[in-house]
């Protein structure tokens, strides 16, 4: 069973418009990525539906990844233009599973199909040499490759032959058009100017000088999105040492937090994948 928080419709609806309405993620610089105006007419059109006066809290997956695609799955629903066909659709062969479309759409004026691939991605910008590599903050994910990947396998994936009776079970003989709805952020050092930053614990309390009168607050992972709520109750980083990297907000400003070895362990992880994966 997934696990489930409750949220207030407020958040819930901030965390919509982010999911919705903002640009795509900075690193999916793509034809197959949608532009920001199409995000933002999306909005428009959808938003009515994520506005209802009700006060009631809402149950929500803590899986991010999931709580993206349920926002989606709503837009669809309330947009005129589209109509899903399948969510999840799985292709399998040799014995395995080959991947699964996330988004089967029909476009209804033309009604054309389209294949939509989603994620939600947060990385922390780390220098490599002369490149800038972003690494998840569990060091488990880093975009160059989640990029390549959604490129070339994901993406791609109906043109597979095994696809073609997963694709026949559902009524579709042939995508007409693929989207990336990417969106996230990515957090930088401190030395960059006018960017959202991390730092490690100790950079941050020597930081506290001036910000020691504000709460901090840790944000759990499903209020990622759109930041819209706040944990319960602030926490003191003064009093604990860190063991794996949070994101925090302080005085309306978001950070992500790490522990001092994080740096070390993350050119260690950037060293062992090799530059030449990072170049794609």
């Amino acid at each position: 069973m997934l696990e489930s928080a409750v949220i207030k419709q407020q958040n819930y609806r901030l965390d919509a418009q982010y999911a919705i309405e903002t640009p795509a993620f900075e690193g999916i610089d793509h034809a197959y990525s949608p532009n920001a105006d199409w995000y933002s007419d999306f909005w428009n059109t959808v938003r009515p539906k994520f506005c209802n006066s009700s006060s009631e809290d809402l149950v929500i997956p803590t899986r991010l990844g999931i709580y993206f695609e349920t926002l989606w799955l709503k837009a669809i629903d309330a947009h005129p233009d589209y109509q899903l066909i399948c969510a999840n659709l799985q292709v399998n062969g040799e014995g395995r599973t080959l991947g699964s479309f996330d988004f089967l759409v029909r476009y209804i004026p033309d009604q054309t199909i389209e294949h939509w691939e989603l994620a939600s991605k947060f990385y922390l910008a780390l220098p490599l040499a002369s490149e800038w590599i972003w690494l998840g903050p569990n060091l488990n994910d880093y975009w160059q490759l989640k990029k390549q990947k959604m490129l070339s396998h994901q993406i791609q994936l109906g043109q597979r032959p095994e696809a073609k009776d997963a694709l026949a079970a559902v009524g579709i003989g042939t995508i007409d058009k693929h989207r990336l709805v990417v969106k996230g952020r990515v957090y930088w050092p401190t030395t960059e100017a006018n960017k959202l930053h991390w730092m490690t614990q100790q950079q941050w309390s020597s930081s506290q000088q001036t910000n020691n009168l504000h709460p901090v607050y840790e944000q759990p992972k499903h209020c990622w999105l759109g930041l819209s709520s706040n944990a319960p109750q602030s926490i003191n980083l003064t009093e604990q040492v860190l063991t794996t990297p949070i994101l925090i907000t302080q005085n309306g400003t978001q950070s992500f937090i790490v522990p001092n070895q994080w740096p070390e362990q993350a050119k260690q992880k950037a060293a062992g994948l090799g530059t030449a994966a990072f170049n794609t």
